[in-house]
């Protein structure tokens, strides 16, 4: 949670850059993300490996499992102060468990794996919503921030095998439980299609909070 010398130094921050408003270039696009387990990589190679050739005769191809839960716009020199307030708010939250569980389907989205249970990611976009007000003050407009993030698979499948591809993951009832407990702050080349790791953060251990209190 943010003090309120926090909550006025984004105030500042925000005043500052409507005083001096210009027109703002070179934004750059990030993404805070959910580091994933090597073993969950593996699970999912192992699931999509005996569909990879048919998706791929037809146009398409899996991606690589990312879990995002915030995208935005930022300028490059903007990065040591955005680092700063992403660790003051992510170091004050703790670790969380959820779950994966089962496939489903979406335009846009034509094949991901759904989280069971979104309680943590929710509360930590509502943390990080407080940055809001320093982005736009900055001309970089507001944070999208996935309260119910989904690991997509598949952007995109070929009509001629929808179904079929469809319906084979449909019959998977696959339940993988997970920790949240670190993130990572990429910085996206959207034309070469390629990421750079900014920063890593990492979360209280669950349950410290309790253990301190119940020591006091």
């Amino acid at each position: 949670m943010l003090t309120r010398e926090g909550e006025h130094m984004i105030e500042v921050a925000e005043n500052k850059s409507v005083s001096s408003k210009r027109e703002l270039v070179g934004q750059q696009s990030y993404e805070l993300k959910l580091v994933l387990p090597v073993e969950l990589k593996q699970t999912l190679e192992q699931v999509v490996e005996p569909f990879r050739g048919l998706i791929e005769q037809y146009g398409s191809r899996f991606l690589s499992p990312d879990l995002v839960l915030a995208r935005f716009q930022a300028r490059e020199e903007m990065e040591p102060m955005l680092i700063r307030w992403l660790n003051r708010i992510l170091s004050a939250e703790e670790s969380f468990s959820f779950a994966f569980n089962n496939y489903g389907s979406n335009p846009g989205a034509r094949l991901y794996w759904r989280l069971q249970d979104t309680e943590g990611f929710r509360r930590l976009a509502d943390k990080l919503s407080v940055l809001d007000a320093w982005f736009e003050g900055n001309g970089s407009g507001r944070m999208q921030l996935l309260r119910e993030p989904r690991l997509v698979l598949l952007q995109d499948i070929h009509p001629l095998i929808e179904r079929r591809v469809l319906m084979a993951f449909s019959s998977y009832c696959h339940h993988m439980d997970m920790e949240a407990s670190e993130l990572e702050l990429m910085m996206q080349d959207l034309r070469a299609g390629t990421a750079k790791r900014v920063c890593r953060f990492s979360l209280l251990p669950a349950g410290l909070r309790r253990r301190e209190t119940d020591n006091d």
